[in-house]
C-alpha cells in the first residue's frame, strides 16, 4: 500500500510539517514494514505515489509484465533542473525590476549560493582522495558532482544576469545547497573507508 503524507510511526516520531506534502510511505511485507520517503516537491511525491499505485494495480491484475509506461495526471517540473539562460525581453525586464526592488532577497540568494559553492569545493577536494576514487560509488559521485556544478553555474547566471524569478532562484539555491551538502557528507564517509585496491 502507499500512504500520502506522514502517517507512519517513523514519520510521527520526527514530524516535519513543512515536508508533509512531499512525503509518502510504501508499506510492504507480511510485517507491514514501511519505506518512508520525502520527495523534492509535492508534485514529485504525487508522481511517485500515482506511478507506484499504477504498478500495484497492474500487479494485482496479473499484468505487471506488460507495463511499458504509466500515465499520471501530475504537472511535474524537476526543480533540480534549472534553466535560466533563456528568457524573453519582457521576462528579463520584469526580473530586473524584481531584483532591484528586493535587494535583501538577492543578498540571501547570493549568500546561500556562495555557501553552496564553498561546500562544492570541499566536495571536489574530498572526492579526489584515493579512498573515494577506489570506492564502488565513484562513478555515481562524479556524475552527481558534474550535475551540481551545472546547477551552480545556471543559478549564478540567472542571478548575475537577472534572467530568473527571485522566488524560483531562492527555491533552487536552497535545493542545491541541500543536495551538495548531502553529497559532501556521503563523500566524507567514503573517504574514511579503506577499500582494497585490486592488483
Amino acid at each position: 500500500d502507499i500512504l500520502d503524507g506522514q502517517q507512519t510511526e517513523v514519520f510521527k516520531q520526527c514530524t516535519q510539517k513543512t515536508l508533509e506534502k512531499a512525503s509518502f510511505s510504501i508499506i510492504y511485507g507480511s510485517k507491514l514494514k514501511s519505506l518512508d520517503v520525502v520527495a523534492k516537491s509535492a508534485e514529485e511525491a504525487q508522481l511517485w505515489i500515482k506511478g507506484l499505485k499504477g504498478l500495484i494495480k497492474a500487479n494485482q491484475q496479473g499484468k505487471l509484465h506488460k507495463v511499458v509506461q504509466i500515465l499520471v495526471d501530475v504537472d511535474f517540473k524537476d526543480i533540480s533542473k534549472t534553466k535560466y539562460r533563456t528568457c524573453t525581453d519582457d521576462e528579463r525586464r520584469k526580473y530586473e525590476v524584481q531584483h532591484k526592488n528586493r535587494p535583501e532577497l538577492v543578498h540571501t540568494i547570493s549568500t546561500t549560493l556562495q555557501q553552496s559553492r564553498k561546500i562544492f569545493q570541499s566536495l571536489v577536494k574530498i572526492s579526489s582522495t584515493n579512498n573515494v576514487q577506489n570506492s564502488n560509488e565513484y562513478v555515481n559521485i562524479q556524475t552527481l558532482t558534474s550535475e551540481i556544478e551545472e546547477r551552480l553555474e545556471e543559478i549564478e547566471y540567472g542571478l548575475q544576469n537577472k534572467t530568473a524569478d527571485l522566488t524560483d532562484l531562492k527555491r533552487d539555491v536552497w535545493v542545491l545547497k541541500v543536495d551538495v551538502t548531502v553529497l559532501e557528507e556521503k563523500v566524507k564517509v567514503l573517504s574514511k573507508i579503506k577499500t582494497a585496491i585490486p592488483i
